[in-house]
């Protein structure tokens, strides 16, 4: 194409310049695509000075009539007209998840084991039901806490108390009256056990807001709000017990009666970010300012205020989208469980590790003079695009993908060029030593806190499946499965000689829950049976006897179970399996022909989500799709590969989080010593003193296989040993497998 360059376009300056703007209207739009940070860059109108312009926005949003705010992006919404009708209202979702077919995951607390279908909260928190919302002071529909929360916004020095020495101990009367508090937590490092505190505010249901400062006075109404065993209710308050933990590890939790992080991932997980201004802006329509330009004393004032304010809107929306029993029995006890994880930590060793660092640096020096002797020079490694350079025009391999910096040299076009030329293997395995060493063998030591451990955050409001994630380091992108990465576990190890560590796995259940949701009359066989799962998927798919199936066959069989609801492609099986691409569409098409439950269940769930716009967990939990409208055909692709696996997915990361509720109750009512450490995916890790070890695993395996009813038993490997990798396995007492 040519642009044309003599078009009769004239440009008038002076009319493009800014001149007055209908700001009410610009706010307005700003709101409705949540540009919320860009309101307070609004310029000033002609003749108005920057503080006028300050004031007269704070004036706009905290005006009488409420503005629009903007419908939660990722959350689609169908009623019976379509997709709402265009007043910010969210229309259509009230429907109960058992609706529709038959495969519709339903929302089944009822399944979950034990004498009691819910797990209790540690305390006694408030407002559990709306006649305890109405009977609370300063909680119900009624309550002013937005209108109190908007003028600490605009003068927050006039209301929020900075108490300190004796005036901590002087509001203990007006603490203990208050039935829950707001509550914030501020530290120079947001990492377990590595951080000072800076500030700590507490605000009452009458919305006094009180803060102390200095890690003195922050210790003092922490332990004052402990002692009184007042419920709280935070943004992210799990910090706050992480504290109490560390000082007394079997001490009782402080009650949590709300998070509004939690509640508002649960609400809408796919939203990037759910940090207290999203949340404020979302179901209060005000802006926080922020946080990094507030005095300590003055975020946190705002946080607890804001936390407390916020609590009435999310927790009526949880009810409407029959979230608040997922809610209350499972994310929500789940917090001290982590607190308790977080704070214990786990042992490392230095030794094993420094050993690791060595070895890889002779590996990875040894794997660069083979690159260089292969390609002729020398160059760096780590440059995308002097790699570029030699791979492409040098060497003249093979082109992949193009991105806008040139061709890529990402790990899946460097896979295929593997038997193209010498150099790329090694380039592969140059890139798996100095990721693991930079990742995790050299960056572990930095992370040991005081007490000598190592203290990962776990997350609960991130995954938009519902799993954990940590960080810091992140466990759960460790490569278990790779020589390498097994090495990395050995240097996690038991704190002490008299303590050892005790692994219990999930086995296969993501393949026991689609067995489940499928109905698939084989599948569900073969897991009665205790077969080897594998191996009767390649003899049902081949036609022959199970002990006629060799290795590659289990294999192959194996990269479908686990890949199918992922949207493995034939491509993608013929890339791992190292076959012809035909033959591996071949073995799918045969698996969804043996298969059929599996079939009918994926094109059934991609049905069910197209038509409510989100699928859900055998708990309930949702996860809005809205690529499944999307025009792009890869985008929809994902969207249904989301759809088909995240019912999967999501419920797995559902049971594990009731077998940690579960096991940290029946750990403190047995008299266990023993506490849980980390959570991996579908394994729990924990150190246990070896005099309770035999005591322990009977209650540990069937802990974790009770915590949900399914279809096909639920069975959990145990190991134990004195570091994460050298573990031995633990056989059951039992020949068939517990069923749930």
């Amino acid at each position: 194409m040519r642009i044309v360059r003599d078009l009769p376009v004239k440009l008038d300056l002076d009319a493009a310049r800014l001149g007055d703007y209908d700001r009410e209207t610009v706010i307005r739009l700003f709101r409705e695509f949540e540009f919320r940070t860009l309101i307070e860059r609004l310029p000033p109108l002609r003749g108005e000075r920057a503080d006028e312009a300050a004031a007269a926005i704070r004036g706009t949003m905290a005006g009488d009539e409420p503005m629009r705010a903007a419908q939660v992006p990722g959350s689609p919404t169908r009623g019976a007209a379509g997709w709402g009708s265009g007043d910010g209202v969210q229309r259509g979702r009230q429907a109960s998840a058992t609706e529709g077919s038959g495969l519709q995951l339903a929302l089944d607390f009822s399944s979950m084991d034990g004498a009691r279908a819910s797990v209790p909260l540690a305390g006694a928190p408030i407002g559990n039901d709306p006649s305890d919302r109405q009977a609370s002071p300063g909680i119900g529909p009624d309550a002013d806490l937005a209108a109190i929360l908007a003028a600490a916004i605009e003068d927050p020095a006039s209301r929020i108390e900075i108490v300190s020495g004796e005036g901590i101990a002087r509001v203990e009367p007006w603490l203990a009256a208050q039935s829950a508090v707001g509550i914030s937590l501020l530290a120079d490092d947001p990492r377990p056990r590595k951080g000072t505190p800076l500030a700590l505010a507490v605000t009452g249901l009458d919305g006094r807001t009180i803060a102390a400062e200095g890690e003195a006075d922050v210790d003092r109404l922490r332990a004052l709000v402990e002692r009184l065993e007042v419920a709280v209710i935070g943004h992210e308050v799990k910090p706050l017990l992480v504290a109490r933990f560390a000082e007394n590890p079997d001490g009782p939790a402080t009650p949590i009666a709300f998070d509004t992080q939690v509640a508002a991932y649960i609400l809408n997980a796919s939203l990037r970010s759910q940090s207290i201004a999203d949340v404020v802006a979302e179901q209060l329509d005000l802006i926080l300012p922020p946080a990094k330009e507030l005095p300590p004393f003055v975020r946190v004032g705002l946080e607890a205020l804001s936390a407390l304010a916020a609590r009435v809107p999310l927790e009526a929306s949880l009810e409407r989208e029959s979230l608040d029993r997922l809610f209350r029995e499972i994310e929500l006890p789940l917090i001290p469980v982590l607190a308790r994880m977080e704070a214990a930590g786990v042992a490392l060793d230095r030794d094993a590790l420094k050993s690791l660092a060595d070895e890889f640096g002779v590996e990875i020096a040894r794997l660069e003079a083979e690159v260089y002797a292969s390609v002729g020079h020398e160059f760096n490694l780590g440059s995308p695009k002097q790699l570029e350079q030699v791979l492409f025009f040098e060497l003249n391999l093979p082109k992949g993908k193009k991105t806008k910096n040139g061709y890529s040299t990402d790990a899946s076009v460097l896979e295929d060029l593997r038997g193209v030329h010498p150099m790329v293997a090694s380039l592969l395995d140059w890139r798996t030593y100095t990721k693991l060493r930079s990742t995790y063998v050299e960056a572990l030591p930095t992370l040991i806190a005081a007490d000598g451990r190592l203290h990962t955050t776990f997350h609960q409001a991130v995954a938009a499946t519902g799993r954990l994630s940590s960080s810091d380091p992140n466990l759960q992108n460790i490569p278990i499965r790779t020589p390498l990465g097994r090495r990395i576990r050995r240097a996690f190890v038991a704190g002490a000689p008299e303590v050892t560590l005790v692994a219990a796995d999930y086995s296969q259940i993501e393949l026991r829950i689609l067995a489940h949701v499928s109905g698939d009359e084989h599948l569900r066989d073969a897991f009665a049976r205790g077969a080897d799962i594998h191996r009767e998927t390649a003899a049902r798919v081949l036609h022959k006897a199970p002990e006629e199936v060799n290795a590659d066959e289990r294999s192959m069989a194996k990269m479908v179970n686990f890949g199918i609801a992922y949207g493995m492609s034939d491509f993608g099986l013929s890339s791992r399996a190292n076959i012809p691409r035909a033959e591996a569409q071949e073995f799918i098409n045969t698996y969804f022909a043996t298969y059929s439950g599996i079939s009918y269940y994926m094109l059934h769930i991609k049905e069910v989500a197209r038509r409510q716009g989100f699928v859900t967990t055998l708990l309930g939990r949702k996860r809005a799709i809205s690529e499944l409208d999307a025009r792009n055909p890869t985008l929809r692709a994902a969207g249904e590969r989301m759809a088909i696996n995240m019912p999967i997915q999501g419920t797995a990361a559902d049971i594990i989080k009731i077998a940690m509720i579960r096991l940290d109750e029946r750990l403190r009512e047995g008299g266990f010593r023993a506490r849980q450490l980390l959570q991996v995916h579908d394994e729990l890790l924990l150190e246990v003193p070896r005099d309770e070890v035999d005591r322990l695993i009977p209650v540990l395996r069937s802990t974790m296989e009770s915590a949900l009813a399914l279809d096909v038993p639920l069975t959990v490997e145990v190991k134990v040993g004195d570091d994460w990798e050298a573990m031995a396995v633990r056989p059951r007492e039992d020949a068939q497998p517990a069923h749930a």
